[in-house]
């Protein structure tokens, strides 16, 4: 019989298993998870309390924890962690023996499981707007015109944070504007071309030597050219000044 709360519970499993910590448990090299790991423990409210701490970390059931525990599925006797078995993401379930790299015992280990458990958990990765928020409100921001003139105010609404031809610095609208001509200027040289084949890009180093290269790699979004001459006939249409705002760094 099982009990929910601080009482001991009785799995199909012996004491002397619980305190030697999974004799059966298996560890293996050929896992899609090699992260996951198994928890067991006397004490149903340790599962519980276990079961909080990987919620608030984003981990879903897999199926119902149920409580009480009479119906706890007789073949098993500890939970799995895992935070991509099968391209499944992130959960828990009841499992028989666990596979994976490590097992706690939450009798004794339960700071360490917990500890492992936020260690194997990528950390929230923050929304544009809230990366917005920390760069522009309360600060000065820069931002293009129709036009394409450069605009600069001080900003202190949340609904202006967000727009998307925002700028922390002057330099970086003039960047993007530069090298939405550069752009233009491929799309004009290139239309009967295909330069994503064998592609050449334009380059400039911190002192402004412009320079044009093979593309022996795929640079993602840059203006591709199918010559080194169309490179040059870029530059010159656009002049040295452009070609340096578009690419040479501004950090």
């Amino acid at each position: 019989m099982c009990h929910t709360g601080s009482i001991n519970v009785k799995f199909n499993i012996t004491p002397q298993e619980v305190n030697d910590l999974f004799p059966t448990f298996k560890q293996s090299k050929n896992m899609s998870d090699k992260k996951g790991f198994a928890v067991k423990s006397s004490l149903f409210s340790l599962y519980q309390a276990f079961v909080k701490e990987a919620e608030l970390l984003g981990f879903k059931h897999k199926s119902d924890f149920l409580e009480p525990i009479d119906q706890y599925p007789k073949n098993s006797n500890c939970i799995y962690i895992s935070t991509n078995w099968g391209g499944i993401g992130k959960f828990f379930a009841y499992s028989n023996t666990g596979y994976g790299t490590k097992a706690f015992d939450l009798n004794k280990e339960f700071g360490a499981a917990v500890d492992y458990l936020k260690s194997i958990t990528p950390a929230k990765l923050p929304t544009y707007n809230e990366v917005a928020k920390e760069l522009f409100i309360g600060k000065e921001l820069f931002y293009s015109s129709s036009e394409g003139s450069i605009k600069k105010f001080m900003c202190v609404n949340t609904a202006e944070m967000s727009e998307p031809n925002n700028a922390t610095s002057e330099a970086q609208v003039e960047k993007m504007l530069a090298l939405n001509m550069v752009f233009n200027i491929c799309e004009y040289l290139e239309k009967d071309n295909n330069p994503l084949i064998n592609g050449w890009v334009i380059g400039c180093d911190t002192q402004g030597e412009i320079f044009y290269s093979t593309r022996v790699f795929s640079i993602s979004g840059m203006p591709l050219f199918s010559s080194k001459e169309n490179c040059q006939k870029a530059t010159d249409i656009l002049g040295k000044e452009t070609i340096e705002k578009a690419f040479k760094p501004i950090r």
